[in-house]
């Protein structure tokens, strides 16, 4: 019989988290944000650090393995930074009290490589990483095999990712979070650049600007002067003009056309017909989805945190299966690694609620009232479970409706999310219908990692999650990947006809809420009637 190894595994960069691993079952992976309320909130924070550990029972001096990328905790000075070995990390023996524990430091890459491998169904894959830069790099290569990743190299190049951030940081005028914020406008620029024309002369400018990123001066008049920016930092900050949408278009193709032009060299390398990839980079839907199309892989796969909110998740995961050479299990990877909430918790959460001024109805509800709900043209907030690994929701932590609402884009965001008027929505999708509703599914979007088309006859039905380029980036919900979401979408689709779902994050210029409290308060100033409270039914009154 093994022994049972416990496993901590810190991420203090941008996106800061902690992961514990029992003897290989996942106890917690969380981001600081969820705690601190701080979005891509950063740094080793003790009290964080100290609430991860009672939240699965247990003291540091339980930990019999320490992991992290950045030095959280000192590295002794004999070892070498994992930046300078051909492998990518280094173990040593440290020591918690009187118990001497394994130790390991493991490059920023090398955790996104094993974060993307180690959630993969994959026996055999290549991994590829791309973002924005960690440990002097921005692209690593390496091959996955059973329980080892073998061959990591990694490179600094020609940064599209910080490119991209740098413009639409400082020309699109969307201000930065934090001093440590990672970014938060590419995202958005993407949602723009549908809306966008090519533009012969702008994809100029860009390609010799981009030629000569590395020796730009920064620009001290943009939100973060840090940055480059774009045709001396012209303003772009009217989206809903030509020339906005035009810049935010070529921007995105040429984020595809990077990320393209990595996959069709990693497979002249590997040969594999299996491809794991992550990084910042890799939140990007529709590169991800144009990448695949034109390689000769024939599986691509994504984690549902492919930023650096999963480098915690991949250091532990490495440690249990590369280091330790723990056995894998190659099943579907939940996504849903928060904290669990006692029935206890919940129903304080409520009490308190009502006692500050809810004025609402509480009762019991099965998964098929809260689709009635839903077929009933209401909005529902869903609070249920353990929270998503990631930025995206996933049907835990969710604000849902039909997806024929033909007010529903306009209402959530300018009312409910308050936030620009071109972000898109996206559906949950019945894994057997996907080939139904869209021309060309994604091959595997359990995590919303890959944009669709979506059929003609169908953009009615589905107009609320039809983009204006008529995509979507679809969660693609087999049963035995969350039994009851799928009844609920079921049923919708007994009642409605459609075999979707309108889903999106329940936050509200903050963090997704992570406790049940959370939500409560975050329900209570939005336009929403209807919260689906684990099995609490709660409407305003």
């Amino acid at each position: 019989m093994e022994t049972t190894i416990l496993i901590v595994a810190v991420y203090s960069g941008h996106d800061a988290a902690v992961t514990i691993l029992n003897n290989g079952e996942l106890l917690l992976n969380l981001e600081l944000e969820r705690y601190s309320r701080v979005r891509h909130d950063s740094g080793f924070q003790r009290d964080f650090f100290e609430h991860c550990l009672k939240v699965v029972g247990i003291s540091l001096a339980d930990v019999d393995c320490l992991v992290q990328s950045t030095g959280v905790f000192p590295r002794p000075k004999s070892i070498p930074s994992p930046t300078v070995v051909p492998e990518g990390y280094v173990t040593y023996s440290g020591e918690i009290g009187r118990k001497t524990i394994k130790v390991a430091q493991v490059h920023h890459h090398l955790a996104h490589a094993a974060c993307a491998f180690y959630t993969s169904p994959f026996r055999d894959a290549a991994i590829l990483t791309y973002d924005g830069g960690g440990d002097g790099a921005n692209i690593s290569y390496s091959m996955g095999s059973d329980t080892k990743i073998k061959g990591f190299r990694s490179f600094l190049t020609r940064n599209i990712a910080g490119w991209f951030t740098a413009l639409s940081v400082n020309n699109f005028r969307i201000p930065v979070l934090h001093a440590n914020d990672p970014g938060s406008g590419a995202g958005k620029v993407m949602a723009l650049a549908a809306f966008g024309r090519p533009d012969p002369d702008i994809r100029r400018r860009l390609l010799r600007e981009v030629t000569l990123f590395g020796e730009m001066e920064l620009d001290p008049r943009g939100p973060d002067h840090r940055l480059v920016s774009f045709n001396n930092f012209e303003d772009m900050s009217n989206t809903r003009v030509h020339r906005s949408q035009a810049l935010a278009c070529e921007i995105q193709r040429l984020a595809e056309d990077s990320v393209e032009g990595l996959f069709e060299r990693y497979y002249e390398l590997s040969r594999q017909r299996n491809l794991c990839y992550s990084g910042g980079v890799a939140l990007n839907c529709i590169a991800n989805t144009r990448a695949l199309a034109a390689s000769l892989f024939e599986n691509l796969f994504i984690p549902p945190c492919p930023n650096d909110g999963g480098l915690a998740l991949g250091l532990a995961l490495f440690a249990q299966h590369h280091i330790l050479d723990r056995p894998r299990n190659f099943k579907h990877f939940s996504a849903y690694t928060g904290p669990r909430y006692a029935p206890d918790r919940i129903d304080a959460a409520i009490d308190h609620a009502i006692a500050g001024g809810l004025k609402a109805i509480v009762k019991r509800a099965e998964a098929s009232e809260a689709a009635k709900l839903i077929a009933d043209r209401n909005y529902l907030c869903i609070w249920r479970g353990r929270s998503e690994a990631g930025p995206r929701a996933l049907g835990h932590r969710s604000i849902v409706c039909r997806t024929d609402l033909g007010e529903a884009r306009d209402f959530l965001n300018s009312q409910v999310k308050l936030r620009e008027w071109y972000r898109p929505f996206a559906p949950i999708v019945l894994a057997e219908y996907a080939n139904t509703l869209f021309a060309g599914p994604p091959t595997n979007s359990p995590y919303m990692s890959m944009s669709a088309i979506i059929r003609d006859e169908w953009r009615e039905r589905l107009n609320a999650v039809c983009h204006v380029d008529g995509s979507t980036r679809p969660q693609i919900l087999d049963r035995d990947h969350e039994p009851y979401l799928y009844d609920l979408v079921a049923t919708c689709h007994h009642l409605t006809g459609i075999p979707a779902i309108l889903n999106t994050s329940f936050n509200r210029k903050e963090p997704i809420v992570e406790t049940p409290n959370d939500a409560l308060q975050t329900f209570r100033d939005m336009p929403i009637q209807h919260l689906l409270l684990e099995d609490y039914l709660i409407s305003k009154c």
